[in-house]
């Protein structure tokens, strides 16, 4: 049936035959020039199912994820009970990951179990567990065991320190006191006696009686100075939060209980909390190394291998789909999902990169040195982004559909893969439809003028030579035809590199156990082998992709009229490219892993001392994962512009100079986070209050209630939705912990005081659950899978150690220290909630804003990067983009990373209160996907730039194309840009007439160009005895297609680069257009005219002009 189809549609068809699938309207006047007969052959279309990418796809309407049913609440509680964290991971690779943490907890049971080291670690004890399940050991490698531990002791020391200067500062103020003089003074007042010295002076210095306020001030400013260095510093990157927390709970301990003493007696308390904090740490380092040691060199080529699993699941549905394309088909929707894979692929690879800058500072033994993983990182990316790109193919057929059936509408409505927002309270919507408020109609003048310049430039079109719903079928049919193959060959090759990195991976210190060398040996020799052919296999892709003759030939055949012709070139031209792109990609992965194949057949061990040839100039990114939007910027952009000050011109003298200095460290000083971490610190100081008072300090340290303060300190979130979910979590998981807690507790020793035995198998086996709920539960958040187990060993470890020892603050064990525990988290996390409410509530909606509209201005400055770029490349065809770590591809890449670390902040908004309206999620989502459109659109652009052969002939001529040498157009685009950024910002009104629909004058642009009537976006290459002939008459059809166009300037290489430009460029300014419109439905609009005024002064309706004439 395919191949009647192909025969079919590579004959010269008459003129007047028609698709009867063409549906929607036009006005009235043109709706029946439009009118059709049906198609004689259409009877003999293909037989489905259409448009399968994955099972289940070969019936039904394409459904976005948005708009599917979500489960009831009575579902989600079910789910939630089911231990899925535990029956999908009884593997051997999950068994690993969860063994290495429980061998690093047990252990630290133990030795707080024998009295001998029970003794030494100190009354703090617990500490060891706490800290063991915040920083678990299992599931990464042992230079990042060693490096977060570095980082957390660092943290942890920092603390201390604040509470020995604090604590130095305050026994100068009393007079320098020394411990033997104290000691003296107790037993002279009679207080105590030289027998029981010790104890009484433990008593009379926790009694409180030598608090003095002038003494506790310093104090307190230990705590806020520790608490804004430990925020801001954890605002570098994610993984800084763990060295935080662990920071925040020493610094508490130690200033709770340091501000106790009248004497300076530091090592007092801080031995106390370092014994168990640091003895944690080190466990966590040296069960790296010992249970099941792995290294960030092994892990990062493990992750890639899951990563090209995922795409090469990607791409076999993308190769199903393009097989099975029928763009006519209800379900041509269902591209979109191969789309979403890419995207949840790439949002994974910030993860990986934290290995492969690891791998280069540990001792490795393996195939793979540090150059090998970063040649390797850079090819894994290439790959990832060039298959992303056959959305942008799908999207314009998606287009020409629309426009064949009639189905004109405005980029207001523009067809969304968003659903309804989960915001909205459908419930509701009906019972108060009569008093909702509703906002007025925005940019209905650039709707209807992009309708109706649409509408009238297909009045132009004669109706033979308009491409219909049937040419495009057929035009899908054809490429698929073509290509298809080649993309079963990238498949294929995808799973031939992931059986090699497989082998070399396993390629390691076990190959040296007996007879294993021979057998990786053996296995590497025929993976070397299969790759090989891989590589010709690609190699004869690639010419055929680059040998135009036979698609020259096949697109001959399909000679219905010019614009169709054309049409069917431009689709190929786009596929092509990018199936290009993507084998190319492929090839340069299988290049690298040869490459290994010579230069390290067998394992070698690699140091940081060690040389690689592929290692190249690392150039670091200056934006981090929690980019604050002010910082982004393009420095490595040389400019022409600078910004000035409206209120002052230039400095002029040392004072102006010293003056415009202060002032900077003014607004540095007036940095939000700076301020959320004060009024942090400033809550964490009430919560400590007791401690600093004489009446109340005594029984505060009794009753162990310095948790309140930790967990005031560790609670504080700057956005308020946040801050809703961490209270949540807090008080659910903590109420569950602490009775898990109890329960362990009184099924280990029953009512009495702990037992040696019974303690250490209900550990034993509690904490083997709690490892893998710590580990693979599934949560918005690390924070419940932490509070969870941290709580439950907390009540364990505080009641082991009050039931074995006899201290001052002894609060007892079982039921006493659970409820305790958990009254000391409600207090905590009441007074932390303050800190994102006070002085007034902030939330991450203004966050995604201000990043979404200062990456838009961004997005102005990425474009005058790339133009700079080809103008370079027109100076010096030499001129190429690195490799690796060019500045400028770095660029993009730190835009996209903070582009999709959106989504991270949209995730608390659903647990904020919603006091003025529902939050426009599904405005907000559409902007997010318009916006990292243009981004990757400036990128494939970069890129073909950067693939141009003949710079000096070539690029001009697409920078002509895509009107980039138009400054009108150049203007509007930078205007459009300027304005949503600028209203996003500050949420200011746009104009009710802006210099929307760029895309419409960059088609009138090309029309005037090709000196023809219609909308067209095929580019057209003509011979020149023909141009000559039809001088002066170019819109007329030629009678021979096949004569008049130039096959070989569309075809050759940078002829294909041209027509992938031009269509780039268009995209680039149609979303920029839906940009313009999604931010006037955001902040409205303002200067109210009448648009019939643009009717009246229409030269056609003034009658004086026309009486003139």
């Amino acid at each position: 049936m395919r191949l009647a189809l192909k025969q079919l549609s590579f004959q010269t068809t008459p003129m007047t035959r028609r698709s009867s699938d063409t549906s929607g309207s036009l006005a009235s006047s043109v709706e029946s020039s439009l009118r059709v007969e049906p198609l004689q052959f259409q009877e003999n279309e293909r037989e489905g199912p259409f448009n399968v990418y994955e099972d289940g796809d070969e019936t039904g309407v394409y459904t976005s994820e948005d708009k599917k049913p979500t489960p009831s609440y009575y579902h989600k509680l079910l789910n939630r009970a089911k231990p899925e964290y535990i029956t999908k991971h009884l593997d051997y690779a999950s068994f690993k990951v969860v063994f290495r943490t429980w061998v690093q907890i047990w252990s630290s049971v133990i030795i707080c179990v024998v009295p001998r080291s029970r003794t030494w670690v100190g009354p703090a004890a617990y500490l060891f567990q706490i800290i063991g399940f915040i920083a678990v050991s299992g599931g990464t490698s042992m230079v990042f065991n060693l490096a977060m531990s570095f980082m957390c002791m660092v943290y942890i020391l920092i603390g201390w320190l604040h509470s020995i200067i604090a604590l130095a500062i305050s026994v100068k103020l009393r007079g320098n006191t020394s411990p033997q003089e104290y000691a003296e003074s107790l037993i002279r007042e009679g207080i105590c006696t030289m027998e029981n010295l010790e104890a009484c002076t433990a008593a009379d210095i926790y009694s409180g009686r030598h608090l003095q306020t002038r003494c506790t001030v310093i104090f307190i400013f230990a705590i806020l100075s520790s608490m804004i260095i430990f925020g801001l510093s954890s605002r570098i990157h994610p993984t800084f939060r763990q060295g935080m927390i662990c920071g925040i709970i020493a610094m508490l301990i130690n200033v709770c209980y340091d501000v106790f003493y009248p004497v300076f007696l530091p090592l007092q308390v801080g031995l106390a909390v370092l014994k168990p904090m640091g003895l944690a740490l080190a466990l966590k380092v040296v069960c790296s190394m010992v249970v099941f040691p792995t290294t960030s060199n092994f892990r990062y080529v493990d992750g890639v291998l899951k990563h090209l699993k995922a795409l090469e699941k990607a791409c076999k549905g993308n190769s199903r789909f393009l097989s099975s394309c029928k763009p006519s088909e209800p379900n041509f929707g269902n591209y979109k999902k191969f789309a979403r894979d890419i995207v949840g692929i790439r949002s994974k690879l910030p993860l990986l990169d934290l290995d492969a800058l690891l791998s280069k500072y540990e001792i490795t033994f393996g195939r793979f040195d540090a150059g090998s993983i970063g040649e390797m990182r850079s090819s894994l990316r290439n790959v990832i982004s060039f298959s992303s790109s056959f959305e942008q193919y799908y999207q314009m057929f998606e287009e020409r559909v629309d426009l064949a059936n009639n189905n004109i509408r405005g980029l207001s409505r523009r067809r969304s893969s968003v659903g309804s927002s989960k915001f909205e309270d459908d419930g509701h919507s009906k019972l108060f439809a009569t008093v909702h408020e509703h906002y007025r109609v925005v940019g209905e003048y650039e709707d209807k003028k992009r309708i109706n310049l649409l509408r009238k430039r297909i009045c132009n079109v004669d109706p033979q030579d308009r491409v219909t719903l049937l040419d495009i079928v057929h035009i899908s049919e054809l490429s698929s035809t073509l290509f298809t193959r080649f993309l079963e060959t990238n498949t294929k090759s995808i799973a031939d590199i992931i059986k090699w990195i497989e082998a070399a991976n396993q390629f390691r210190i076990y190959s040296l156990l007996p007879k294993k060398w021979e057998l990786h040996k053996e296995k590497q020799k025929e993976m070397n082998e299969v790759l090989v052919e891989t590589r010709q296999t690609l190699l004869v892709a690639i010419k055929e992709l680059g040998s135009t003759d036979k698609l020259i030939a096949a697109v001959k055949e399909f000679s219905k009229n010019e614009e169709v012709l054309l049409s069917l070139i431009t689709h190929t031209c786009l596929l092509l490219y990018v199936t290009k792109q993507q084998t190319e990609s492929i090839l340069r992965l299988v290049d690298l892993l040869l490459s290994i194949d010579e230069s390290t057949p067998t394992p070698k061990i690699f140091t940081f001392f060690g040389k690689s040839k592929r290692d190249k100039p690392r150039v670091r990114s200056h934006l981090n994962m929690d980019e604050s939007p002010d910082d982004i910027s393009t420095p490595n952009i040389d400019t022409g512009v600078q910004r000035r000050n409206p209120d002052a011109l230039a400095p002029t003298s040392i004072f102006h100079y010293f003056g415009s200095k202060t002032i900077k460290i003014y607004k540095l000083l007036m940095n939000k986070h700076l301020w959320f971490w004060i009024r942090s610190g400033v809550l964490t100081c009430v919560c400590a209050t007791p401690f600093f008072c004489r009446t109340t300090a005594s029984w505060y340290h009794g009753n162990r209630l310095v948790w309140i303060v930790i967990m005031c300190g560790v609670s504080t979130s700057e956005y308020t939705g946040e801050t809703i979910y961490v209270f949540y979590c807090k008080v659910v998981y903590s109420f569950f912990g602490c009775l898990l807690g109890m329960v362990m507790w009184y099924i280990s020793t029953g009512n009495g005081r702990g037992n040696y035995y019974g303690y250490s198998a209900v550990t034993a086996v509690g904490y083997l659950y709690l490892t893998y709920y710590r580990h693979f539960s599934s949560h918005r958040a690390l924070v419940p899978a932490i509070l969870f187990a941290v709580t439950c060993s907390l009540v364990m470890g505080t009641s082991w150690v009050d039931g074995q020892y006899n201290h001052l603050a002894n609060v007892g064990y079982g039921f006493h220290v659970a409820w305790l525990r958990f009254i000391s988290v409600i207090i905590g996390l009441c007074v932390g909630f303050l800190a994102s409410i006070i002085p007034k509530p902030s939330t991450s909606k203004v966050a995604i804003r201000k990043i979404l509209a200062k990456v838009l201005s961004e997005s102005a400055n990425l474009h005058c990067a790339v133009s700079n770029f080809a103008l370079n490349r027109v100076e010096n065809s030499q001129v190429h983009l690195l490799d690796r770590h060019d500045l400028t591809v770095e660029k993009f890449r730190s835009v996209l990373i903070i582009l999709a670390g959106i989504s991270h902040l949209m995730t608390p908004i659903q647990f904020e209160v919603p006091l003025t309206g529902i939050w426009p999620e599904k405005l907000y989502k559409r902007l997010q996907n318009a916006v990292t459109d243009i981004i990757q659109l400036y990128f494939i652009l970069l890129s073909i730039f950067n693939r141009v052969e003949d710079p000096a002939t070539w690029i001009p001529h697409m920078l002509r194309r895509i009107g980039w040498t138009d400054t009108e157009l150049c203007a509007d685009l930078f205007a459009v840009a300027h304005m949503t950024s600028g209203s996003l910002s500050s949420k200011r009104e746009l104009p009710k007439f802006t210099r929307a629909n760029i895309s419409l004058k960059h088609l009138d642009l090309l029309r005037s160009q090709w000196g023809i009537t219609r909308f067209s976006l095929n580019e057209r290459f003509y011979s020149e005895e023909k141009e000559k002939e039809n001088e002066g008459d170019s819109d007329v059809l030629h009678d021979s297609l096949m004569e008049n166009i130039d096959f070989n300037a569309l075809f050759s290489a940078d002829g294909q680069l041209d027509i992938v430009a031009l269509i780039i460029g268009h995209l680039i300014y149609k979303r920029f257009d839906e940009v313009m419109l999604i931010v006037k439905q955001l902040v409205g609009e303002k200067y109210d005219m009448h648009e019939s005024i643009f009717d009246v002064a229409d030269d056609e309706n003034d009658s004086l002009l026309r009486n003139s004439n």
